[in-house]
């Protein structure tokens, strides 16, 4: 019996039009690879989605592949770097330049307080640029609070970092 071009590629055909449809949003099939619970971040763009989700049960709307009980925060899987074109200046040719403003911190006053865990695991966030002097509670987090609220094992560097605001400013929570 002789096997047809036709039997050899249907699988992978179909396999195209399947898997596609199993991932999130954001193009992940699971939030939480290593089941501890903390969601990954991989990018700036993760970054940027947790002022969506302050409570960490989710990212992109999404919490596939946490626990039963839910998720409980977010983890760095990398270090993440502001200066995105990697020219060295920091400048409308970035994301997160904001016309000058800079990043936007995450959860920026009580109601709207960062509230669950987030874990550096070692890793760093260079070039962190903020540039809002009318502006209270600046930092990469602005405001946190609550009894599980934690930032841990997570670094800030690079020559191009500048945290700039009006009052309640710090490097990593204002």
């Amino acid at each position: 019996m002789a096997i047809t071009p036709f039997r050899l590629l249907m699988p992978m055909i179909l396999g195209c039009l399947i898997v596609p449809s199993a991932f999130a949003e954001s193009g992940r099939a699971d939030y939480d690879l290593d089941d501890d619970g903390l969601i990954e971040i991989n990018s700036l763009a993760d970054l940027n989605e947790i002022r969506n989700n302050l409570d960490g049960t989710s990212l992109y709307g999404d919490s596939i592949g946490c626990p039963v009980d839910g998720c409980i925060g977010f983890e760095l899987t990398t270090t993440l770097d502001f200066d995105t074109n990697a020219d060295g200046v920091m400048d409308a040719h970035d994301a997160y330049w904001n016309e000058g403003n800079g990043w936007e911190p995450v959860g920026t006053d009580y109601d709207t307080a960062f509230t669950s865990i987030f874990d550096g695991n070692g890793y760093q966030i260079r070039n962190l640029y903020i540039n809002r002097t009318s502006t209270s509670y600046v930092g990469l987090f602005g405001y946190i609070t609550g009894e599980s609220a934690l930032l841990r094992n997570i670094g800030l560097t690079g020559e191009l970092m500048q945290v700039q605001g009006s009052i309640y400013v710090g490097g990593l929570v204002g």
